[in-house]
């Protein structure tokens, strides 16, 4: 039917055609992406994963008629091209209606139903293998074949396997773009930038083979639907030729999780009345091992039951990939939990097999240049929040030697020199610390706090620095779009911040150095601590 229109209440049909109908659409399998998992569900039991072996989940979208009795939907894998002959079942389904959400846009007008959030787990990968797979069923319909490497895991160094470069795309605050510029509730048209940036840059690393240890990690305001549920299938769309190739790892955010009464640390609007239910389903994380562990029952609804309220009211978790440590805290709920949890992740790391540890979370430890005024309803909230978390963790970060924090939030980019408690290492310690690095001399090296660095920068609009940087901070950007590359051996760590170009490089930047359509705008490189 086509209909001209005036205003929202006028409107004349113009020609209409015969009723149209798609094959599969139901069913069809959409929306899918990859995951790390260190631990998997067997016989209802959340189980460790062989030492040695790797594993990935696969996350996809289908339509509810799967629940009713159709056909089960699957993944096939191989090793081979065209030759997928293993498969992996589906261990968790699971939707939600209007009525989980917490009110707001989300349980009205914003509300669409989501289908089935189906996961399955490719398991007992050896690191480095090249796996092939495709998602749906023979009635339903496939995916495309698509491929990934399986990660490597720390305990593999010993077995014969070779340590690969570690490499990790970070950013924050990404936001979702329609290619046909069509007018939605929130429009970020540097997101797409981002994400086709860091697709320019793995393929060129060999997307076939893809590097065994990439890993994407998108710390909070995924797609900001805040309660419109179609952003979030818009999001999936945009991500997925990336996110089935490389893992896509998330934190939660405000405007994932926050709302009134709901148990969000800020009780804001934020979500639109999500509060976390949305971002569970679409992109479920690894669980808190503790709890992980606890979930022995063999009744696989209780289990499934048990894993969802889990990852919506504790949303924080831990995980290696290759050399490094990543510990992902929730800045939307109390930290008093988290706190004991992070004390006991940092205390297992064995920083043998991954020297690097890295946090992040959504909202900032440390941040410059917020103009309270010009949201006088939140004057001083983001200080003051980050107040808060600098004296819930900063404690636990220097007892275990934590090298970066990351987090978003605040939409520019930020980096503090190495802190602990708003101090910044000595220039003396510093170059001790790098000739101790460059001549072998020494058993320890002098800690001074991890390096911060807000990475919020992915594609909504830009938060003004409007206030000058505090003496702690080394760099601050509030002009550009982009992310980051976190580059690890067991010497060094290399950060760079990355600009893809809009409409060429842009003439305040000209003179950085390039790659791949982007500008590295910052650089800077920590060597390992020796800790024995």
């Amino acid at each position: 039917v086509v209909r001209m229109m005036r205003g929202r209440t006028q409107q004349w049909q113009v020609a209409s055609s015969a009723p149209l109908t798609f094959a599969n659409l139901e069913g069809e399998p959409t929306n899918g992406h990859i995951s790390i998992h260190p631990m998997a569900p067997s016989q209802g039991v959340f189980e460790r994963f062989i030492a040695g072996t790797s594993a990935v989940g696969v996350h996809w979208s289908t339509g509810m008629h799967v629940a009713a009795g159709g056909a089960t939907q699957r993944v096939q894998y191989g090793f081979a091209t065209g030759n997928l002959t293993m498969e992996a079942i589906v261990w968790r389904a699971e939707t939600y209606s209007s009525a989980d959400m917490c009110g707001g846009i989300a349980s009205s007008r914003g509300y669409r139903a989501p289908g089935l959030q189906l996961s399955a787990i490719v398991q007992g990968l050896v690191p480095g293998a090249r796996i092939f797979y495709r998602y749906g069923s023979q009635e339903d319909g496939w995916s495309e074949e698509a491929v990934f490497v399986a990660p490597y895991t720390p305990s593999a160094g010993g077995s014969g396997v070779a340590e690969p470069l570690t490499r990790i795309f970070a950013f924050g605050d990404l936001g979702q773009h329609s290619p046909d510029d069509s007018f939605q509730h929130c429009d970020c048209a540097a997101s797409r930038r981002t994400i086709d940036g860091i697709g320019r840059l793995v393929k060129k690393d060999g997307l076939l083979p893809l590097p065994p240890a990439h890993l994407v990690l998108h710390i909070g305001d995924l797609s900001y639907a805040k309660g419109y549920a179609a952003e979030w299938d818009a999001l999936s769309d945009q991500i997925e030729p990336l996110a089935r190739g490389v893992p896509y790892m998330t934190a939660i955010g405000n405007h994932e999780r926050d709302w009134p009464d709901s148990g969000s640390n800020v009780g804001h609007e934020d979500s639109g009345g999500e509060c976390g239910v949305a971002y569970a389903a679409r992109f479920p994380m690894p669980l808190p091992m503790p709890l992980a562990a606890s979930l022995s029952t063999s009744a696989r609804g209780a289990k499934e039951g048990a894993a969802r309220v889990a990852q919506k009211n504790r949303p924080w978790y831990s995980f290696d990939q290759g050399l490094v440590h990543i510990a992902v805290l929730s800045s939307e709920h109390p930290a008093a939990e988290q706190v004991a949890w992070l004390q006991a992740d940092l205390k297992a790391v064995n920083r043998n097999a991954t020297p690097w540890i890295i946090v992040a979370q959504h909202r900032p430890m440390y941040v410059t240049g917020i103009d309270g005024s010009a949201f006088a309803w939140r004057k001083g909230e983001d200080y003051d929040v980050a107040a808060q978390m600098r004296q819930a963790y900063e404690a636990v970060l220097a007892r275990w030697r934590v090298d970066l924090v990351l987090a978003g939030h605040h939409h520019s980019y930020q980096r503090t020199c190495p802190i602990l408690n708003m101090t910044c290492a000595p220039q003396v310690a510093a170059s001790r610390r790098t000739q101790r690095r460059e001549t072998g001399s020494g058993a320890h090296l002098e800690y001074h706090g991890p390096v911060h660095v807000i990475v919020g920068m992915g594609g909504y609009a830009n938060s003004p620095i409007m206030t000058p940087a505090a003496h702690q901070f080394v760099f601050t950007d509030s002009l550009h779009h982009g992310f980051s590359r976190i580059s690890a051996t067991r010497q060094n760590l290399t950060f760079e911040y990355l600009v893809p170009d809009v409409l060429g490089a842009h003439a305040s930047i000209t003179s950085k150095p390039r790659e791949e359509g982007c500008t590295i705008l910052d650089h800077f490189v920590m060597p390992v601590q020796r800790l024995h």
